[in-house]
């Protein structure tokens, strides 16, 4: 009875262990089209936002501009997402909606594009995938426009700004940055992508 019991134990072990050992890699093969369709997504989304934010800073300003972004970018990345076949996000490591806050390895993604910028080195697109979902990474860099509301309060962002800000994003961190800065990430998501994704253990 009692070796019944150890063997039932190791086996349940042995399975979980396996279980944990069990990870998924984007296919060589794959990966060069899924970096296209995720480069295209991208620009699909950033002509969109960026043509209907301009046209909104023409019409009410900088001020005018965030409320904008706050009702508006949701939508608009929805819309992109039906265009590009993919859920396109946006996350970042100092969130202006807390919703876009980075999760763990998307903070290590961030990380990483950091120290590649620090040493001038090519920040090239990053693959993870899953069971059957294939996600696309890439930076977002700060602009010259961005500046207007990402740079610092009383030199690119006016008090004015600071205060629409404080009431629509009482827990803003997306201050204080430089042109050319790491704002944070596209996050284009491929679901039913199995034929794009191979099994290997740790």
């Amino acid at each position: 009875m009692l070796i019944r019991i150890f063997s039932l134990v190791f086996i349940v072990f042995f399975f979980y262990s396996c279980q944990k050992e069990i990870s998924y890699i984007v296919k060589e093969d794959s990966k060069k089209e899924l970096i296209e369709k995720g480069q295209k997504a991208v620009a699909i989304a950033f002509t969109s936002l960026s043509t209907q934010l301009k046209d909104e800073i023409a019409n009410s300003g900088f001020d005018g501009a965030i409320s904008f972004c706050k009702v508006e970018a949701p939508k608009i990345l929805y819309d992109a997402s039906t265009k590009a076949m993919a859920n396109i996000h946006r996350v970042t490591d100092k969130p202006r909606n807390p919703k876009s806050l980075a999760n763990e390895k998307e903070m290590e993604i961030i990380n990483n594009y950091i120290s590649l910028q620090k040493t001038s080195s090519k920040m090239e697109a990053t693959l993870i995938a899953d069971k059957s979902k294939v996600t696309f990474y890439s930076p977002i860099k700060i602009l010259p426009l961005c500046m207007n509301c990402h740079g610092s309060v009383n030199k690119e962002v006016s008090e004015s700004t600071k205060e629409i800000l404080n009431q629509l994003y009482p827990e803003d961190k997306a201050l204080n940055y430089n042109i050319d800065d790491l704002r944070g990430l596209w996050k284009i998501e491929f679901s039913s992508a199995e034929e794009h994704i191979e099994q290997v253990k740790d």
